[in-house]
């Protein structure tokens, strides 16, 4: 076993750099790994995950500043700890919807050949990744499910890709969408929705499961519209808006979920604004050094048990001799 592990994304030659002991990743990996499903590190490099540069080189707002000294540092992490797991969780269960094929590890709508019914049960249970196990669905999980469905049932989109995995070498960055580009072919006539401006226009969307949509969500979704190999997935439409779609909200008017929408102008005013917490991270961050923390763990410990030595005087008393001897000297 290696301290890291370099696990497939759904782009060939782009792997999720993955802390074996907390199943979590702050970098990808975009080359070529050898027999030992390790890098070869002459022919690749280190791409910072877009999440870790939003966390890190982003101040959270005020609001979240205020909140956080209410808490104590296990109480907070422990909220944390939750809300990415049932983000996780919903995520994992939406993916199924699509049924993401294995070999890819990813969905392209232009594969499909026929519109075909996709069914998710209450009782699903979906991959968890740190535990290594199948999970149930909590009940905040089916209303955030609950949520989706109803947004896909008032819009009817097409979507071109999910589980995307997309990066941009030039800005050193990569991260993994939830949805690679949809139409809204419908409008709903929610007053609340700013679905109306774009029915029919190429969208990126992000889903959230958050208490709300902050500034780092615009900027994250505009860094997924910013990389280089999101044309793969779009398959040359032009994307036209980016989104953030969040659900299992309290909101009465649309049974559940937010929309926002940024349009070009708003979309490269976030992508600048996710630039510049990179270069924040960049100046605080510790680089991935590979040749340091790719290591081996070893799979057994070994020690050497001795016997108590037989002594005529104890040790204790020898020293104070020997102290005595050094004194009249």
């Amino acid at each position: 076993m290696i301290s890291y592990s370099f696990e497939r994304t759904s782009t060939k030659g782009l792997y999720r750099v993955v802390d074996s002991r907390t199943k979590n990743w702050d970098w990808y990996f975009l080359g070529k790994l050898n027999r030992q499903k390790l890098p070869k590190t002459e022919e690749g490099v280190y791409l910072r995950a877009e999440s870790a540069i939003t966390r890190n080189g982003w101040p959270m707002g005020k609001w979240f500043e205020g909140w956080l000294r209410e808490k104590s540092k296990e109480e907070s992490e422990r909220i944390f700890t939750e809300a990415m797991d049932r983000g996780s969780r919903v995520h994992r269960a939406i993916e199924t919807l699509f049924e993401i094929m294995p070999k890819s590890g990813g969905y392209s709508g232009f594969n499909v050949s026929k519109a075909r019914k996709s069914v998710l049960n209450r009782s699903t249970e979906v991959w968890d990744e740190k535990k290594a196990e199948l999970v149930p669905l909590q009940e905040e999980d089916w209303r955030c499910i609950l949520s989706f469905e109803h947004f896909w049932s008032l819009h009817k989109p097409f979507v071109f890709a999910v589980g995307s995995s997309l990066y941009s070498v030039a800005n050193g960055y990569a991260g993994t969408t939830d949805i690679t580009g949809w139409i809204l072919t419908k409008e709903c006539g929610i007053k609340q929705c700013p679905c109306k401006g774009v029915i029919g226009k190429v969208g990126l969307p992000d889903l959230k499961t958050t208490t709300a949509i902050r500034d780092t969500h615009g900027m994250q979704v505009a860094a997924f519209a910013g990389a280089e190999n999101v044309d793969q997935f779009l398959k040359g439409k032009k994307l036209e808006y980016t989104a953030d779609l969040r659900l299992g909200t309290q909101h009465v008017n649309t049974r559940g979920y937010e929309f926002v929408v940024y349009d070009r102008e708003d979309t490269a005013k976030n992508f600048e604004s996710f630039l510049l917490a990179n270069e924040v991270d960049k100046r605080i961050r510790k680089e991935f050094e590979p040749e340091k923390e790719i290591r081996e763990i070893p799979d057994s410990v070994q020690i050497q048990i001795r016997p108590v030595p037989k002594q005529k005087v104890p040790i204790a008393k020898k020293v104070a001799k020997k102290a005595k001897k050094k004194a009249k000297r």
